[in-house]
């Protein structure tokens, strides 16, 4: 289907701006000069969700902002996340997070979603050429050590891991001094030795490096792996489909377990890079707190 970009950017315009107050599709098919069928049908084939979802999970995810970062009560996080209730806002954010806003706020081995960002032009080309939209799922069978440097980062901000990288691949050492095979960044919840708060709630190492100061252990388990095609620095589009859209639709939920973004040493070199996202999943299971 040919997507006219600029009417997909009006939708979003639109959505952006009133995600705190109701508004109906007819408002929305309005802006952007379309009917409602049209409105639906455009939405859907360039951004890969229905309007009425995307519009959700851009709410519930900065409802998950919120509930990390501060004590607004959840029935205010509710109605100003357009929902009616606080009971309907509990259902949603937990068939979203696989966990209750209570839990996902009071405990902090619960690793944060990244939500769904502000979809953008270049992300709806991207995701129909560079995302490998039907993961491989591997069991890993032996933990995995990484040493490294670290820092807490942001999901809406790249450059800090940029350039950490940056710092981190002149000093990458596999075995016997030797330059490694993959380059392998952990993200998870909480780190010992990486301090997190709302603003930058993932604890993010970068390695292998040998004499690093930081090491992540990383338990065996089941993982989801995608392959991103592209630049390196937009990897969170692919991060973003897989929690998004995949995980909700799929028959398991995030794992406390960290994830993994695994480089092959060439794509250091010129031409397009690839990457496997590897989003650390288990069998769903139903919640009832």
């Amino acid at each position: 289907m040919q997507v006219t970009y600029q009417r997909i950017e009006r939708v979003i315009d639109f959505v952006e701006a009133n995600l705190q107050r109701s508004f109906t599709l007819e408002e929305v098919a309005a802006a952007a000069g379309m009917s409602l069928y049209h409105v639906h049908r455009m939405f859907r084939a360039a951004v890969g969700d229905s309007l009425k979802a995307y519009v959700r999970k851009r709410r519930l995810t900065l409802a998950a902002k919120r509930l990390r970062g501060s004590d607004d009560p959840l029935v205010d996080l509710a109605l100003d996340a357009g929902f009616s209730s606080q009971t309907a806002f509990t259902r949603a954010f937990r068939e979203w997070s696989g966990v209750t806003p209570g839990r996902y706020r009071a405990s902090p081995d619960v690793q944060p979603n990244p939500g769904t960002r502000r979809v953008t032009s270049e992300a709806v080309r991207l995701r129909h050429r560079g995302i490998s939209h039907t993961p491989r799922l591997v069991q890993r069978t032996v933990a995995l050590r990484v040493r490294g440097w670290g820092l807490a980062i942001d999901f809406d901000d790249e450059v800090p891991v940029v350039d950490l990288w940056d710092r981190v691949i002149p000093r990458l050492t596999g075995p016997g001094g030797a330059l490694p095979e993959q380059l392998i960044g952990v993200a998870q919840a909480t780190h010992p030795q990486i301090p997190t708060d709302a603003e930058h709630p993932v604890a993010y190492l970068a390695g292998p490096v040998a004499d690093g100061p930081l090491e992540a252990v990383v338990p065996c388990g089941l993982y989801a792996v995608f392959d991103h095609r592209g630049a390196l620095p937009r990897i969170h589009e692919t991060v973003s489909y897989a929690w998004g859209t995949w995980l909700p639709q799929s028959p398991f939920r995030k794992s406390t377990r960290p994830d993994l973004e695994v480089v092959p040493r060439e794509s250091l070199g010129r031409g397009p890079a690839v990457m496997a996202y590897w989003l650390s999943v288990e069998a769903a299971e139903g919640e009832t707190t």
